[in-house]
């Protein structure tokens, strides 16, 4: 398994192959399908005039990753990147249906009409287009890399895509290009065969993530508290913001959280109790992960405050439901929610500046 590049067609699919090039406006055709320049150069979706959607892979190896990087719009002009959270593997383990990343920006795009996720799959025989930044041909030193670029083909329920090289992390639309459709899926990269030739993309899946993604969306673009929680058995939960329940609602244990503010001026800060570790040893801010991932511990207890705040804004308020107890009442700034020497998980968190 590999990261996406250019190969040629894969079996059982015919191509409708058309360069946004030479002929069709590159400014007229999908504008909110951005260059996306992070770690490398892979292609992103704008879901609104701040947020976009890429490849977990195309940005760094880290839950949250600031800086250094922007998309570039149709019309070349950059905006720089502010955060990116990503929601499953990344680097050469990807390739996976969670490989998904949704980021915001400094500056708006302009002049888009967002990209929308669909809901379900589309029936065999509709027409799919994928777009990406490099070449739609095989081999890939006679392609022109870089070119803003999509192809159109049948899809057939097996196999999709064709993928363009540095496209890691463009979108599957379903409908031909000027039908405006919604996301399928996200290029994630490509299987080979035991010849060594590239033979179908593999994808991470929109729609099974689509509450993920639009969650997202929504938690770096709220004026005021965004936070997600790791659940034992689930994963990464989709966000939530101002208040709402982060948690399954199944009586299971919260593992990890990660809390932020899309509010300018907002730092939060927090540190949590870990089952067999008690306090970790040092407070994190601003998306970083408090608790754990992958390790089947649960999260017991939480204080956050706000290390910065614009005026106008007064401070932190929170409320666990812990097991056996339910939920405990609202605390504020820095106050414990949960229990510590008890052994009892918190199932979930609500959160809120005041």
């Amino acid at each position: 398994m590999v990261l996406a590049g250019c190969q040629g067609t894969p079996p059982g699919l015919e191509a409708d192959r058309e360069a946004l090039i030479g002929g069709t406006p590159a400014l007229s055709a999908r504008p909110e399908v951005v260059h996306f320049v992070g770690s490398g150069w892979c292609t992103a979706s704008m879901l609104s005039p701040t947020t976009f959607l890429t490849a977990a892979h195309c940005i760094d190896k880290k839950w949250l990753w600031r800086g250094n990087g922007a998309v570039v719009s149709t019309a070349n002009v950059y905006s720089e990147i502010d955060k990116v959270f990503s929601q499953g593997l990344r680097g050469s383990e990807s390739s996976n249906p969670d490989d998904i990343a949704v980021g915001s920006l400094t500056t708006p795009v302009t002049g888009i009409v967002p990209a929308t996720i669909a809901t379900t799959m589309p029936f065999e025989g509709n027409t799919l287009t994928e777009f990406g930044y490099g070449c739609l041909t095989s081999p890939s030193e006679n392609c022109t890399p870089e070119v803003r670029s999509y192809v159109q083909y049948t899809f057939t329920g097996g196999h999709t895509g064709f993928g363009v090289h540095g496209d890691s992390g463009g979108p599957t639309f379903i409908g031909r290009v000027g039908d405006n459709g919604p996301i399928m899926k996200i290029l994630s990269g490509y299987r080979t065969d035991i010849f060594g030739n590239n033979y179908y993309n593999v994808h991470s899946d929109a729609i099974a993530y689509r509450d993920h993604i639009l969650g997202m969306s929504a938690a770096l673009t709220n004026d005021g508290i965004s936070y997600r929680a790791h659940v034992e058995n689930k994963g990464w939960m989709p966000a939530v913001q101002n208040g709402w329940a982060a948690g399954s609602g199944q009586s299971l244990r919260i593992e990890g959280l990660q809390i932020w503010s899309p509010r300018a001026g907002v730092k939060v800060c927090y540190k949590g109790y870990v089952q067999n570790q008690g306090w970790e040893a040092n407070e994190v801010c601003d998306g970083d992960v408090t608790g754990t991932t992958g390790q089947s511990k649960r999260l017991e207890a939480i204080k956050i405050r706000l290390a910065s705040m614009p005026p106008g804004t007064h401070g932190v308020e929170y409320n666990a439901a812990v097991e056996g107890i339910g939920w405990q009442g609202v605390v504020r700034d820095g106050a414990q929610a949960g229990t510590t020497g008890q052994s009892r998980r918190i199932e979930a968190i609500a959160i809120s500046l005041y």
